[in-house]
Parts: structure tokens; C-alpha cells; sequence
């Protein structure tokens, strides 16, 4: 006579769940799910094509669908000889698949592109949810799918955003696996949000007259610009004339830019516009003019006048190196 004894299936991902008891698992399980301790086993896997992206760019998630065999102990009990005895062994177990589903959940805010895939998968989306339907997966067997979606679009200066895709195979549990525990897989990926945008102020214009005499007038006009595409608050514009005994008569110009003020420490002429630490705004494209008449010293000689915009760089810019213009003035 001999007896055979069947333990628990014990597959390569599920001798743990084995351990637990039937009872236990199946309370985990939705009504509808079955367990077949010889059926199928589908587990998946995902990785991404980058771990972070630029705002609004591209990612494809792979996805790995395998059906791995399991194996059952058989243990028989032998007695027709004159010695009785056990003997156990391990058999093989599981099956092949078809008409398997993936659902895939793309982020929030993400933009499906298109997937491909093998073993008979088709795909489809609906918003942010993909569905690959008509797969089979033989025993042992692997089937791959790879999703692209364009990440959301974040705003300049943003913060960065932690983006996490989700997908589970055979989400409705209709086909009967030894276990369902190893059906779903995610991956998170960086959203890189654009830095701020940033102006870019620029002295576009400075003229003057090239000679004056001694103690006469003079008058100079600076233009000024954002050709940058973020808007520059507080801006401020100086004129140097690198002596300390020159005197601003009148100054006029765009609103908020003059009056023109001489700077307290008179080390040279330095007429601020509009004044110390009380500059307008100027939006990207926008331009502004001054005009500001100074005394001219009694002192003949060579001077170089300069104007520059933003003169203590306490303004962000995408280009700090043309914000100043210079001329060269004589004093006969």
C-alpha cells in the first residue's frame, strides 16, 4: 500500500503567505478572489525611464508581467516491501494565462503618450488611468509593457513635486493565482520644477554732451530696460560723474525714476534715480528715461561719466554684465 501526502504549494514568492494560513489570507482577499494552489502566479514589476524630469517632459514606466512555476512537497509512505518507509519529492505547479488585464495609474496631472507592449497586450487610456488588456503569459513566462506620460507642467520658481505611478495586474482578480499579494508595483519620479524667471535690466541709451565749459550745465539721458521675463522690483539707476563738487539742477523722466538725488556720502556725483532704496518696478519689455542736468565744477579736465542700472547687483538677473553705458565728457 502506499499513502501520498500533498503539502502546501510552496512557489518561489509565496512560501510565506503559505505559512499564514489559508484562513487568514483569504480575509485580505476581495469576495470575488479564489486562491488555486496550482494556478498561476503573476507578478510585477516597474521601473522608470529617469528618476527625475524636467517640468512638463516625457517618462516611460516599464513594465514587467512574469508567471513564475511554484512546486508542491509530495510525501508517500510505502509499505509493500519489508522495510515500510517515506519517501517526499517536489513536483511542479502552475499554469499558463491569457485574457490577463493590467491597469496602470498614472500620476496626477500626467499626460498619457502612447505604450507599447508584447504577448498579445493592448492598451488604451482613459484620463490618467491605462489599461492593457488580452495579454497571455505562459508558465514561466515574461510579457512587457512600457507606458509613456508627459509629467504636469509646473510653474516657474515652483516647488518640485514627488510623482508616483501605481499599476496592478489582474486587478480584478479574475483569474485564479496562488497568491495575489505580489500583483501590484509603483515607482516615484522627481518633477523638476523651472527655475524663476528672472529680467534682465540694461542700460540701452546714455548721451551727453562731449565737451561743456566751466562751470556750465550739462545734461545727460539714460534709458533703461527689462528684457528679461520676470519682473524687476526696486530697480535703481546711478550716474557717476567722479567728482564730488558737481550739483544736480533739475532731473525729470518716466514715473517713479526722478526725482534724481545726489548721494549722501557726496564721494562723487552719484545721482540716484529715483533715490536710495525706494526704486519703481519694471516689468519684462517694459523701458524707462531720465533726464538730469548738473552743475558743472570749475575744474578743466577729462571725465568719464557712467549710468548703470541695478549698480549694487541687489537685483536677480539672468545677465549681470550690461547694466552700464559710459561716456567721456571734457571741461574746458
Amino acid at each position: 500500500m502506499v499513502l501520498r501526502s500533498v503539502l502546501p504549494a510552496l512557489s518561489r514568492a509565496g512560501l510565506g503567505l503559505a505559512l499564514l494560513g489559508a484562513a487568514s489570507f483569504s480575509a485580505a482577499l476581495p469576495a470575488a478572489a479564489a486562491i488555486d494552489p496550482n494556478g498561476a502566479d503573476l507578478q510585477l514589476s516597474m521601473t522608470s525611464s529617469a528618476s527625475q524630469v524636467a517640468s512638463g517632459g516625457s517618462v516611460t514606466f516599464n513594465l514587467t508581467i512574469t508567471n513564475p512555476s511554484g512546486r508542491v512537497r509530495v510525501c508517500e509512505y510505502d509499505d509493500s516491501g519489508l522495510k515500510p518507509r517515506w519517501y517526499c519529492y517536489y513536483e511542479p505547479i502552475g499554469a499558463s494565462t491569457s485574457g490577463v488585464v493590467l491597469s496602470d495609474s498614472l500620476p496626477a496631472g500626467a499626460t498619457y503618450q502612447g505604450a507599447t507592449a508584447d504577448s498579445g497586450f493592448a492598451c488604451s487610456a482613459s484620463g490618467t488611468t491605462v489599461t492593457c488588456s488580452g495579454g497571455h503569459v505562459a508558465q514561466d513566462g515574461v510579457a512587457h509593457i512600457a507606458i509613456t506620460a508627459a509629467m504636469p507642467t509646473l510653474a516657474p520658481g515652483g516647488a518640485n513635486q514627488t510623482l508616483t505611478n501605481a499599476a496592478t495586474v489582474n486587478p480584478s482578480q479574475t483569474i485564479n493565482e496562488r497568491t495575489y499579494a505580489n500583483n501590484s508595483a509603483s515607482t516615484s519620479v522627481a518633477d523638476v520644477a523651472p527655475p524663476p524667471l528672472l529680467p534682465d535690466l540694461v542700460v540701452t541709451g546714455f548721451s551727453g554732451p562731449s565737451s561743456v565749459p566751466q562751470g556750465g550745465t550739462a545734461t545727460f539721458t539714460v534709458n533703461v530696460a527689462n528684457i528679461g521675463q520676470g519682473t524687476a522690483n526696486g530697480v535703481a539707476v546711478v550716474i557717476d560723474g567722479g567728482y564730488n563738487t558737481w550739483n544736480i539742477t533739475s532731473s525729470s523722466g518716466t514715473t517713479g525714476f526722478t526725482p534724481c538725488y545726489s548721494s549722501p556720502e557726496r564721494f562723487s556725483l552719484r545721482a540716484w534715480c529715483p533715490g536710495i532704496g525706494n526704486g519703481p518696478s519694471l516689468a519684462p519689455g517694459a523701458t524707462a528715461t531720465m533726464t538730469i542736468s548738473v552743475q558743472i565744477p570749475s575744474s578743466p579736465g577729462s571725465f568719464t561719466m557712467s549710468a548703470t542700472v541695478d549698480p549694487y547687483n541687489t537685483i536677480a538677473e539672468s545677465n549681470e554684465n550690461n547694466n552700464q553705458q559710459t561716456l567721456v565728457m571734457q571741461v574746458y
